[in-house]
């Protein structure tokens, strides 16, 4: 089981290993994070695929210019970003997403350095619900199943509702209106409700100028163990064919 995606937007890329694979599979691929080395780079892959890197902050608002993609994926990077931004993450996922997203937002047991905003399912599920998704439970199942890494057997396949889709192409409006999401307000209040109804688990952070990142905020290491070659190896390809 696939999904035809030519454009995909990868929020949250770290080294841009799962950018690099997608772009070896065909796609024209984004990929965005906040402590990437420069502001703007272009690379490609063995395969002659390319991926085209831009440096900004997951806790601001992306600008309207990005468009949106097919897809858009975030793997294991909500986690790190604080409390008090997340609307504007949700937001940004929501506003770039022309078909669905594949998501992985580590669960609230889980331990990791820079966890600050861990969320369980239930709560990402009733997030992204008020905002026009739906959880497809047969591919979600389908990709856990194939997953090998512990975070993504929590991926979640989101399918926008088709009344839902925002018509346009991929950095174009279609009907030259503004891109600014009307639900960012309801977004906040979703995700406010939540924070207060759950447990909150975080740790006290300080957002430095680098801005947050993959690799969480204020922090000079990596978030996490995995090799580039497990990321290389990881479940976004097999589902995002061209």
């Amino acid at each position: 089981m696939h999904e035809r995606a030519a454009s995909v937007l990868d929020i949250g890329c770290g080294d841009g290993a799962i950018a690099k694979a997608c772009a070896s599979a065909g796609m024209r691929v984004v990929a965005i994070d906040g402590r990437l080395p420069s502001a703007h780079a272009v690379q490609r892959t063995p395969s002659g695929g390319v991926v085209e890197f831009l440096r900004m902050d997951l806790a601001r608002t992306f600008p309207e210019e990005l468009g949106t993609y097919d897809w858009t994926m975030s793997f294991a990077a909500a986690e790190h970003v604080p409390f008090q931004f997340e609307h504007i993450l949700v937001t940004n996922l929501q506003r770039t997403a022309a078909s669905g997203l594949l998501l992985v937002w580590d669960n609230r047991l889980a331990e990791g350095t820079g966890h600050v905003n861990c969320r369980d399912e239930p709560e990402v599920l009733r997030i992204f619900g008020a905002l026009g998704f739906d959880v497809d439970e047969d591919a979600t199942v389908t990709l856990r199943a194939s997953a090998s890494l512990r975070w993504y057997r929590l991926v979640l396949v989101l399918r926008r509702r088709a009344v839902e889709r925002p018509q346009m192409v991929v950095g174009m409006p279609l009907n030259g209106e503004p891109l600014h999401c009307k639900k960012a307000i309801a977004a906040s209040e979703t995700c406010v409700v939540e924070h207060w109804q759950r447990l909150h688990r975080s740790s006290d952070t300080v957002l430095t100028t680098t801005g947050v990142s993959c690799y969480g905020t204020g922090f000079d290491h990596w978030a996490c163990c995995a090799t580039e070659r497990d990321y290389s190896m990881t479940i976004a390809p097999q589902y995002l064919l061209v």
